[in-house]
């Protein structure tokens, strides 16, 4: 190769990038990346929450129980637990709104026995984080909402027979909770209580379910 079409291939490394990326390239500094020089973490870091829209797996495991709003009684918890996914809007850096699509296993002490009901809940809600400027990442919240579960599988230990007609398979509700989020995991407690019966005949009850959280944001 002559002298003088190194010149022009070195004119040409060095000026096309310029041309693609204008004021944002620099040949030996790009992004703080020039040779023996450490990179810069908290410069090419981006925070989940510093996107508009995240994606989540989140997991619940807790109790419920069936309470009487008429008589003020509630009965003996039961395992639940849910799982799951959601999407997330970020509204601004202290505000989004977020839906969970969850697969949903509550279980129900009854009179003689045992309620389950396996279930899709959705729930959707807004989303209060605090967080400090020396610690983006780190951002408690509270959150509040309202949920509704559709019972695609309903079975009474003391019936053996279909009980549909005993037992509603629509629930409508609300949701509220606490959280932490760091890094992208999320711990917390979150609390859905039904504001329509469980039971269609007999005294009113409604379902509740406590869990504990965990999640991760995409």
């Amino acid at each position: 190769m002559s002298h003088y079409s190194k010149i022009l291939l070195f004119l040409y490394l060095w000026f096309f990038p310029l041309l693609l990326f204008g004021e944002n390239y620099q040949s030996s500094n790009w992004v703080n990346t020039s040779i023996g020089d450490p990179v810069d973490a908290d410069t090419v870091r981006s925070y989940p929450h510093e996107r508009i829209i995240n994606f989540g797996l989140e997991a619940n495991l807790g109790g419920g129980y069936l309470r009487f709003p008429d008589s003020h009684l509630r009965t003996k918890g039961k395992f639940n637990m849910a799982f799951g996914a959601f999407g997330r809007v970020n509204i601004t850096h202290k505000v989004a709104f977020q839906i969970n699509a969850l697969y949903d296993i509550n279980n129900y002490k009854i009179e003689g026995g045992k309620l389950n009901r396996q279930s899709i809940t959705l729930p959707a809600t807004v989303q209060l984080f605090s967080a400090r400027e020396d610690s983006p990442d780190f951002r408690p919240g509270i959150f509040g909402g309202v949920y509704y579960r559709r019972n695609f599988s309903l079975r009474d230990s003391n019936m053996p027979l279909p009980i549909e007609d005993f037992y509603s398979e629509n629930e409508r509700g609300f949701t509220f909770g606490v959280f932490i989020e760091d890094s992208g995991f999320r711990i917390g407690y979150s609390t859905f209580r039904a504001l329509t019966d469980a039971n269609r005949v007999g005294d009113s009850s409604r379902a509740v379910s406590n869990h504990f959280m965990i999640a991760y944001v995409f």
